[in-house]
């Protein structure tokens, strides 16, 4: 399966709202790519650990070395998903949230995730900037496996 489309906006610095357009009837396994070990694995190349909404939400980058710690705040399979994080190295950085939708639309399906908040500040520009690029980079590999 393949991307056919990628937008990446900005709300000033506060949130990043990333809609990506997939083939139809994908909208199940585009949720359970971010709640499942072997689909996380895949395209984020990490280590999930997941339980239940209001348990922990950790994903081990061995390659990078980091672990990224918060929280599964909603679930609901073929629909959406939300989930808090921080960088386990840096405590005092601020917690982010992403939600993740997925709705059937016309013969595809529209993947809209939106992630922040971000400080309005230089180092709140540059947390939304580097996780732009990331999402960039991964949300092609998410798609792609699925």
């Amino acid at each position: 399966m393949t991307l056919t489309r990628l937008d990446i906006q900005s709300d000033g610095c506060l949130l990043l709202t990333v809609e990506a357009v997939a083939p139809a009837g994908s909208e199940a396994a585009l949720i359970a790519a971010f709640v499942t070990p072997e689909a996380v694995a895949r395209w984020w190349s990490a280590e999930l650990t997941v339980g239940m909404v209001g348990e922990p939400y950790v994903a081990a980058f061995a390659r990078l070395g980091q672990t990224m710690r918060g929280e599964l705040l909603a679930h609901e399979p073929a629909r959406r998903v939300g989930f808090t994080w921080a960088w386990e190295h840096e405590p005092m950085v601020p917690e982010y949230r992403v939600a993740v939708e997925a709705v059937a639309e016309g013969g595809r399906t529209r993947l809209t995730l939106t992630h922040g908040l971000y400080a309005d500040d230089e180092a709140g520009r540059a947390d939304a900037g580097s996780h732009r690029a990331g999402w960039e980079f991964f949300l092609p590999r998410l798609v792609a496996g699925v």
